[in-house]
């Protein structure tokens, strides 16, 4: 009855003159050239019902669309005591966290959602689909972090997480975060209760039951 994560990685082969030096040479397994290594492990239960704080706090990726094994590097240097951190630009635009997708939703019910500079994972686009079919109001555009002050809910989406409520957002923003602008002031903004995530959050998993492919028989 347990669920389970795979990651698959896939070198490449370098080119030009590097390739050709390694006309030959092996990676220790017997081959030579790019390889796919794949992982298996038990997808962590989803948290119900526990407060949920975010902080918003370092600088969007170099290149968003490439999921790289350098990012896993790249933000352990951010990571620490919350459950995500979520990065902003220059501008003070709040694009995605570490590992997942964010969505603010505004006190007139519109969920407003980063569209580039992003990576965007699949449960996202559930999100976006139930939205549209539900007729939520949708922005894909980044919500910055003066918008936090006046929405009514936020929340998170990722493959081991589906739709998480944020209960609370610390803005502990940088120079290095905004570089070439002025940070925002540290502020904590408090989401008790948003009914417009909640229900996101149930049709989502209804969503990804419904588009569930079986690899197995």
């Amino acid at each position: 009855c347990d669920e389970f994560r795979i990651t698959l990685l896939q070198t490449w082969l370098p080119c030009d003159k590097d390739l050709r030096d390694l006309e030959g040479s092996t990676n220790g397994s017997g081959t030579s050239g790019a390889n796919i290594y794949c992982h298996v492990g038990i997808l962590p239960k989803r948290r119900e019902g526990e407060h949920i704080k975010v902080e918003v706090h370092g600088h969007g990726r170099n290149n968003a669309a490439a999921k790289d094994s350098q990012w896993i590097n790249d933000r352990d240097r951010i990571e620490s005591g919350c459950e995500e951190y979520i990065l902003v630009n220059d501008d003070g635009e709040m694009l995605e966290g570490t590992q997942t997708n964010f969505f603010l939703v505004t006190k007139d019910g519109r969920v407003r959602t980063a569209n580039e500079g992003i990576l965007k994972g699949s449960v996202r686009d559930s999100v976006l689909r139930v939205c549209t079919e539900n007729g939520i109001p949708l922005e894909l555009r980044p919500p910055n972090v003066d918008d936090l002050e006046h929405a009514s809910g936020a929340f998170v989406s990722s493959t081991s997480r589906l739709v998480m409520p944020i209960h609370e957002v610390v803005v502990n923003v940088s120079k290095e975060d905004v570089s070439g602008g002025n940070p925002p002031q540290p502020a904590t903004y408090h989401f008790p209760n948003c009914e417009v995530t909640k229900g996101i959050q149930d049709m989502v998993m209804e969503d990804v039951l419904t588009h569930c492919v079986s690899i197995v028989d």
